[in-house]
Parts: C-alpha cells; sequence; structure tokens
C-alpha cells in the first residue's frame, strides 16, 4: 500500500481526541497537491485503513515500508509498545539507504501526543520535535493538551496546518526514501527503542487487558503505574510481548542484564503461563503478584513456587509496590555488578579475591 505519512501510535493513547488530530491533519495534507501525488493514500491510521478480510499484519508491513514520511505520536505509552518501535525501526533501516547528500532530510516527525519525562529513544532524541513556526503552547501541553484545553482551539489549528506544511515541505525535496525490503511480520523490522541499558525493566504482563488492566478502581493501570515508577527512578521500562518471542525476549533481556518484571493477576496458585517462565531459569526475573476481586491467595504457594523475588500487591498497592520492588532490584544487580568488577580487578592485579557475597534477586522476598 502506497502511503504519504504513516501514523504511529499507541492503542493506550486511541481517544476520540486521537482521531480528531488524525482527522484534522488528514483534511490539511489533502489541500496540498505534493502530498496528494505522492501516493493514492494520504495518511495511515491502522484503525481506519484497515478492514474486515484484511491481513492486517501485511498491509502494515506494507504501508510502513513503502510510506513518503512517518509521524510518531509519542508519550510515555507510546515507547512501552515494540511495534511502535518496530515501525520507527523500518524508517530508521530506509534512512540509511539514502545517498550521503540525503541524509539530512527529515522523513520521520517525532511529535508530543502527550509530554513525557521518560528517556526518549536516541533516535527520536537525535530529531527535531518542534519547529519555530508551531505555537508556544505545544511544547508544554502537546497535541493532545491543545485539544483539550479550554480558549486551544486557534493553537491546535495553527499546529495541524504548520505540521502538514513540514510534512509536505519534505515530500517536496528531491530525494525520497527507498522502499524497505517486503517483510511478511512486523516482528521482521529492528525495533528502534532498542537502547536500553543495564539495569532497565522489561517488564511480562499476564492480566486480561494487558498494560491497559486496572486491577481495582483504587490502582492505576499497569501502564500508568509504569511510567510513574520510569518518573521517579529513572528506569526505562518497555513491554515484553507474551507471544511466541516471550521466551527469546526474556533470554534477551537477561543477557543485556535487564530486570525481568512479571507482573501477575493473581490466582490461587501460580498459573501455567507463570510457570513456564519460572521455567525459563533466569535470575533477573522478579514477581509482582496482584490482588483482584475476590481471589483467596495462598501466598506461601506462591512464594514457594517461583524462584526470584516475589512481591503481592493488594488494593491500591500496584504502583508502590511495584516502584519498590523495581528499585531493590535496580539496586542489588549494580551491587553484584560492581562487586564481581572489583573482584575481576583484583585478580587481573594479582590480589586475592576475598569480595563478600550480596544478596540479590532471588534470595528475599517482599511482603
Amino acid at each position: 500500500m502506497k502511503v504519504a505519512v504513516f501514523a504511529s501510535y499507541a492503542r493506550s493513547n486511541q481517544e476520540e481526541g486521537l482521531e480528531k488530530f488524525i482527522a484534522a491533519l488528514r483534511h490539511e495534507l489533502s489541500l496540498k497537491p505534493s502530498v496528494v501525488n505522492a501516493a493514492p493514500t494520504v495518511l495511515f491510521f491502522d484503525d481506519e485503513a484497515l478492514r474486515v478480510g484484511h491481513d492486517w499484519e501485511q498491509v502494515l508491513c506494507s504501508s510502513v515500508s513503502s510510506a513518503e514520511t512517518l509521524l510518531c505520536l509519542m508519550s510515555d505509552w507510546y515507547f512501552e509498545r515494540e511495534w511502535c518501535g518496530r515501525e520507527l525501526g523500518a524508517f530508521v533501516t530506509r534512512k540509511r539507504q539514502l545517498p550521503p547528500e540525503a541524509v539530512g532530510a527529515q522523513f520521520i516527525f517525532p511529535l508530543w501526543w502527550m509530554p513525557s519525562k521518560a528517556r526518549v529513544p536516541s533516535v527520536l532524541l537525535a530529531l527535531q520535535y518542534k519547529d519555530r513556526t508551531f505555537p508556544e503552547a505545544y511544547r508544554s501541553r502537546g497535541i493532545r493538551g491543545l485539544l483539550r484545553g479550554r480558549n486551544a482551539q486557534g493553537d491546535f489549528e495553527d499546529l495541524v496546518t504548520a505540521i502538514a506544511d513540514c510534512i509536505a515541505e519534505t515530500i517536496e525535496c528531491p530525494h525520497s526514501l527507498p522502499h524497505g525490503a517486503p517483510v511478511q511480520r512486523v516482528e521482521e523490522f529492528e525495533n528502534g527503542f532498542e537502547e536500553q541499558q543495564p539495569f532497565d525493566v522489561r517488564m511480562v504482563v499476564f492480566a486480561d487487558g494487558g498494560t491497559a488492566w486496572r486491577p481495582t478502581a483504587e490502582d492505576r493501570s499497569v501502564a500508568e503505574a509504569a511510567a510513574l515508577v520510569r518518573t521517579r527512578t529513572g528506569a526505562f521500562v518497555r513491554t515484553v510481548e507474551t507471544g511466541v518471542h516471550m521466551e527469546r525476549d526474556c533470554r534477551q533481556a537477561q543477557a543485556e542484564k535487564q530486570v525481568i518484571l512479571v507482573v501477575v493477576e493473581a490466582d490461587a496458585i501460580p498459573p501455567a503461563k507463570v510457570l513456564r517462565v519460572n521455567g525459563f531459569g533466569l535470575p533477573n526475573v522478579v514477581w509482582l503478584v496482584v490482588e483482584a476481586g475476590e481471589v483467596t491467595l495462598d501466598k506461601a504457594t506462591w512464594q514457594a513456587g517461583l524462584n526470584g523475588t516475589v512481591y503481592f500487591a493488594g488494593p491500591g498497592e500496584l504502583a508502590p509496590q511495584m516502584e519498590l520492588l523495581v528499585g531493590q532490584t535496580r539496586r542489588s544487580l549494580e551491587a553484584l555488578e560492581q562487586a564481581r568488577t572489583a573482584s575481576d580487578d583484583r585478580l587481573t592485579a594479582g590480589a586475592p579475591d576475598n569480595v563478600p557475597l550480596l544478596s540479590g534477586p532471588g534470595q528475599g522476598s517482599g511482603r
């Protein structure tokens, strides 16, 4: 599918305001002859573009491999979604094929849907996300803030016009992105977010609704709790999909010295999917068992059946317990790494190795 603009966004951000923005931007783009002539589809937004009977993954792969430009609607949730990272990665790969004189062309437009204090992946950090023609209020409020703010309709309209102008200017430039190699699955694209540092967090969620799950009315959703943890600890939190590549991704996270946080909707005893992850035998796995509903939880069975640190979160405790568990585990892993480094240095220098053992994941359990 030939596309002028591919909109990349997190489904957790999907709301009426997002659809209003997409409709307004599509209208402005349709007034630009260069954009209309570039491709039959002016703007690809998957919630509208996919129809019953479509091979949805193939349509996405084809669109992201051929689109002229990429619109990244950034938020806390955006950086958590692996597919958003792979959509970005597809464009990064295509940009590498440009001739030297075209390397500075834009093609990728990172925009704040909701401002965030999250660590922005370096691929996007290197790109300009604001323009002198953008309204001043956009810098602090983002697109969503302009949509929801009082007396901000004029700023919103000005912003949409400015974004359309920037995209049209790129499409009118003498160079265009080469098409990407044909792929069948989104996982075949590189992940543009793959730059986590040691002791950041990869999160597996076993709950109805995934990261959108909200255990009780007193709790934030899992995604909101993870965003809060990221803000308060500085840890980059990204979700591991629970599909066929879950074991591969968890093992990769272990190799990269990540904290592997498994958030589980509590059952009376650990279910088979939890025991499967436990069976991977990864020392950096820690568990947050979240109580919801009327389940009678056998905490002793959970603690005895799982390797690693196990924390339990009651009503209203999801975010604080997640923060405690992540903070404790990161400190423990960092201490172990420092001890290993010091030990290696002494051995290299010929000194005796008398570094004491430090407790880490698996050596204790939370509440």
